[in-house]
């Protein structure tokens, strides 16, 4: 396929994720850099939120469902924005090419990083993960777009003998609208929404992070563009694992959650609390929890040294004369009642038990949470040594909330990836599975930020140092500084071995040849041949833990089973045990006639894990079973009808 055909899909997904919110930030006042950074983390409230209203509303699902909440939203925005405006000004909503052209060049650099990693792992437009979850993944997507649904109170639908219950569905949401206008390929609508999300809307937030932690719009920040694509722990670590896609949004959008929280704390470029902030804050929260609600204990995790740090500033005030001592109160009690409310938050959001076995040693999980080495790809010299920089730098210039969010990050981290399974680990890492990739893949995001005010220090201080020279002013030399700073980590991270290993790694994982997990060359070939040879109302029965179920996902065509957690029933059971006995066993024909299956396909016995063992007897025989008609082979791989009922 070439890769023009990605093209199409990639400008709709890059409008999608980026107009809607883009209204609603004007709307609010911000300008500039800040209203495009801030416009994915909106456009998911948008599209998440909008799928929910629209599904109770009976709306069918399309553009128009987050472009009308953008529409609304954004007139709350903008009521909001008039009424705080004389209280609360902002010195920054509008700042000019001058002082934000680092910003820029920076999006621009982490864009062209992206790119590159992004064309190192898909080998193709429709190159697709080859890990367990995506077959949940494709199918959701194909599910939401043809049943008309962003909701994600809808999502167990897809599977019909399930329960109703909620899923958040904000990526798959994002990701159908995108494959409604496309709906010529699943992957390449798929990767298109993917693409924008890792190369657009990631470097834009983690620019926007870095501006608030440096308070500062100065030519270092042109490096945290590429330091955007230089940490293996995210999100290359969940591009690997899983794959987790839901979670991959949700950590995304935290870097403009954490920013905003900055700014309304005070704690950003201004020292006043910011009330405008805290409106955008509270718009940005349902995308982030309906992206994955573990981002929300993620937020908390990392905000809640920044508030006891205001909260201390503000007890001190309490001594100062020329504050009002009612004010100082009511904000140091409104700041404290932060931390109940957390940690009850933390207590709730607990999903089902996953007691994983922790990987590492003690010592192998601080090592490799300095070295931003989480599971060996090797360590990351450069953006390690910008990380103890920017600890040392935010401890000595009053940012010691910045240090203390790392260690209460790391220490999550090292306890989930090395500690025993007990009550300590699932109280501080239940939320997260106790899985220790998404807690990894955490700790990257705030090194990141870490690393970036490391990487501002570093370029001040070479800036003034060349400052001293007899030719050009102090800005030029900033300028020219923090162009040869960023090209000096480009050179030290992108062609680094630590880096080639990682994206090795998840090139493999999205690799398609004869032995690949979720979906072989023989299979997928066959797959694309089915159209032609079944009709579209016909039901295939397939076996889930063989790859068979994504005959759904790439075509549309009715399978009995869509992904791996289906609930079983009476019929699917039977047909799971005694399909090839159709001809000899009285209770498999009712099972077949109640499902209305008319073709099976047998993909064999390789699962899509390598040591699950998932037993499908009823799928063993059908080449030499009666009453099943070939239609189609490739390989060792075979479709067939059912005429043992007729």
């Amino acid at each position: 396929m070439p890769w023009s055909a990605l093209a199409g899909p990639l400008v709709y997904a890059i409008a999608l994720l980026m107009l809607p919110g883009l209204v609603v930030a004007l709307a609010a006042g911000r300008r500039g850099f800040a209203a495009v950074a801030l416009a994915p983390a909106l456009s998911v409230t948008t599209i998440s939120v909008g799928g929910i209203l629209g599904g109770f509303l009976g709306v069918p699902w399309g553009w128009w469902t987050p472009a009308a909440l953008a529409l609304l939203l954004a007139a709350a925005a903008w009521g909001a924005h008039r009424l705080l405006r004389g209280h609360n000004p902002r010195q920054d909503a509008g700042a000019g090419w001058r002082q934000e052209w680092p910003l820029w060049v920076g999006a621009a650099a982490g864009i062209v990083a992206w790119l590159r990693c992004l064309r190192e792992i898909y080998v193709s437009p429709d190159t697709f993960s080859q890990l367990f979850d995506n077959i949940f993944h494709l199918s959701l997507v194909r599910y939401m777009a043809e049943a008309g649904t962003g909701s994600s109170f809808s999502v167990t639908a897809m599977d019909p003998g399930a329960a109703s219950s909620f899923y958040p569905a904000a990526f798959h949401g994002y990701a159908s609208l995108v494959f409604t206008v496309f709906p010529g390929s699943i992957t390449v609508a798929m990767n298109a929404a993917i693409w924008t999300m890792l190369a657009v809307a990631w470097p834009l937030g983690c620019l926007y992070l870095a501006v608030t932690v440096t308070r500062s719009t100065g030519a270092s920040l042109i490096g945290v563009g590429i330091l955007s694509a230089s940490f293996p722990g995210f999100p290359f670590l969940l591009l690997q694992w899983g794959i987790l896609y839901p979670n991959i949004l949700g950590l995304i959008l935290l870097p403009v959650a954490i920013a905003l929280s900055l700014e309304a704390l005070g704690l950003g470029r201004s020292s006043r609390y910011d009330a405008q902030a805290l409106v955008l804050g509270a718009l940005v929260l349902p995308g982030l929890a309906l992206s994955h609600p573990s981002t929300l204990l993620s937020l908390m995790a990392v905000v809640a040294a920044p508030i006891l740090a205001r909260a201390f500033r503000e007890w001190k005030t309490l001594r100062d004369p020329q504050t009002p001592r009612r004010t100082s109160i009511v904000r140091l009690s409104l700041l404290l009642a932060c931390l109940p409310v957390f940690a009850a938050v933390w207590l709730i959001l607990r999903p089902g038990d996953a007691p994983w076995d922790p990987p590492l040693s003690r010592f192998e999980a601080v090592g490799q949470a300095l070295l931003n080495a989480p599971f060996g790809p090797g360590p990351a010299w450069a953006v390690s040594a910008l990380m103890l920089l920017g600890i040392v730098s935010a401890w000595r210039h009053g940012a010691r909330w910045l240090v203390t969010s790392w260690i209460v990050v790391a220490v999550m981290w090292v306890v989930v990836s090395s500690g025993p399974a007990n009550r300590w680990r699932e109280l501080l890492t239940g939320g997260y599975y106790n899985d220790p990739y998404r807690v990894g893949a955490l700790l990257a995001v705030v090194s990141l930020a870490v690393s970036a005010l490391g990487l501002a220090s570093c370029c001040t201080w070479l800036a003034s140092q060349a400052a001293r020279l007899p030719r050009g002013s102090a800005s030029l030399w900033e300028a020219v500084v923090g162009v040869l700073v960023a090209a000096a980590l480009t050179v030290a991270t992108q062609p680094s071995t630590y880096m080639a290993q990682t994206l090795g790694r998840v090139a493999d994982s999205h690799a398609l040849s004869e032995g690949s997990w979720i979906l072989t060359t023989d299979e997928l070939a066959l797959i694309h041949r089915i159209p032609q040879e079944v009709p579209p109302s016909a039901i295939i029965a397939t076996n889930p833990w063989n790859g068979s179920s994504l005959v759904y996902a790439f075509t549309g065509i009715q399978t009995t089973t869509k992904h791996v957690f289906y609930t079983p029933t009476r019929d699917l059971d039977i047909l799971q045990f005694s399909l090839d006995e159709a001809t000899t066993n009285p209770i498999v024909c009712p099972a077949i006639r109640d499902m209305g299956v008319d073709y099976v396909l047998d993909f064999g016995d390789q699962e899509v894990t390598p040591q699950a063992d998932h037993p499908f007897p009823g799928f063993d025989s059908l080449d030499t079973a009666p009453g099943f008609e070939l239609v189609d082979r490739e390989g060792s791989v075979a479709l067939y009808r059912i005429t043992a009922c007729r």
